[in-house]
């Protein structure tokens, strides 16, 4: 089923995006809000939870290098008002995608009975919430639950200043009192930059460029329509590595991240094109408009001599995409390289990291396979 082709399935699917609100997905549910997954154990809900914290943990203050030098007194001030304000109200919706993904409902108990829950504490609470967190129809409302929000960008919003958990969280609070793991959640360093080997291009190359392309590369070729404040300015695609922490540029200093992409100053209204010379591998659909996919991303993989069409991806549009018509593409290209021009054969699950300072969630496209080892997002209703 091609992407755009996949509408209608995809309403089936996830019937959020026919809602005349768009989905919150940029900050935690707010109220007495415990996760819920049918058949799932107490034990269950700490490990995933807790897994949830690690794995999304962005780079602290202490880390930060830059941050708040050449401020003089006022420098750990910033530190400080950036780490505890917005940063943790990210980072606390973070936590939340991360475990929507996983297959977690968050669930909202009305009042006053969930001002009289959050009283509990330790034992407890666990009690009181146990045969909840398992419930086929949980206690309580379900106000959140994934919905591939993220291939529908007018369905969904993010909050420009995610407020932090509210302190009747229940999940939060029960695996913070109770939890046998007591690794301290230490903030991972900053990647640094890898030096790359000069031979490849800095930027897209224009058609009548693409001698450009080192020898043994793949091109890319992709569209961009919609850029703009609101909806971001482009696409990052990034390569694979055997983990979803691996850097394989720091082996082969090759580019491991290529953005197509452009100020939205310059975006055009029939959209922008883009042809990307990259080393062989598997590429992924990392990042658009403000929303990293490290929880599960579109992929595909590009051999040497490969020219493949990444697509035409609507920013702004009520689906994302991508389009993977050739003819806009050949067009464009013209000469030898749009005959060889192929669509990327795309398969779902391609997971990164998730310590950046980006909202985290998935992307799929309907239709596309699941990796083998994904079992996550739309895969588990899929297996």
């Amino acid at each position: 089923m091609g992407a755009r082709g996949a509408v209608a399935a995809v309403a089936v699917l996830w019937p959020c995006i026919a809602l005349a609100e768009p989905v919150e997905i940029g900050q935690i549910a707010q109220g007495a809000v415990y996760y819920n997954r049918p058949s799932a154990t107490l034990a269950q809900h700490d490990l995933e939870l807790t897994a949830c914290l690690h794995d999304t943990l962005s780079p602290g203050p202490g880390d930060a290098g830059a941050m708040g030098q050449g401020q003089g007194a006022f420098g750990p001030l910033m530190a400080h008002l950036i780490w505890d304000g917005p940063i943790a109200g990210l980072q606390a919706a973070k936590v939340e995608n991360c475990m929507m993904v996983r297959g977690w409902r968050a669930v909202r108990l009305p009042e006053p009975e969930g001002a009289e829950v959050a009283a509990l504490s330790g034992p407890e609470l666990a009690a009181r919430l146990a045969p909840w967190i398992g419930a086929a129809t949980p206690h309580g409302e379900i106000v959140r639950a994934f919905g591939n929000e993220a291939g529908h960008p007018t369905a969904y919003k993010t909050a420009s200043r995610p407020a932090h958990p509210d302190k009747n969280q229940l999940s939060m609070r029960l695996n913070a009192e109770t939890s046998p793991d007591r690794t301290p959640l230490v903030p991972p360093d900053f990647e640094k930059p890898v030096k790359l080997d000069p031979k490849w291009p800095k930027g897209p190359l224009k058609p009548a460029e693409l001698s450009a392309a080192p020898a043994g590369s793949a091109l890319i070729v992709a569209r961009i329509t919609g850029m703009s404040n609101r909806w971001g300015n482009g696409v990052i695609l990034k390569r694979e590595g055997a983990n979803p922490e691996d850097r394989p540029s720091l082996e082969d200093h090759a580019p491991d991240m290529v953005f197509a992409g452009a100020g939205w100053l310059f975006a055009k209204k029939e959209g922008n094109w883009f042809i990307l010379a990259v080393p062989p591998g598997r590429w992924r659909i990392a990042l658009s408009g403000f929303v990293d996919y490290c929880l599960g991303a579109p992929s595909f993989e590009a051999k040497a001599g490969d020219v493949i069409y990444a697509g035409t991806f609507h920013l702004e549009g009520d689906d994302l995409g991508p389009d993977l018509a050739l003819d806009p593409a050949k067009t464009y290209l013209g000469g030898p390289a749009a005959d060889k021009l192929q669509p990327a054969a795309y398969r779902n699950g391609s997971r990164g990291s998730c310590h950046g300072f980006n909202l985290v969630y998935a992307l799929e496209i309907p239709g596309a396979p699941f990796a083998p080892d994904y079992f996550w997002g739309g895969a588990r209703g899929a297996r």
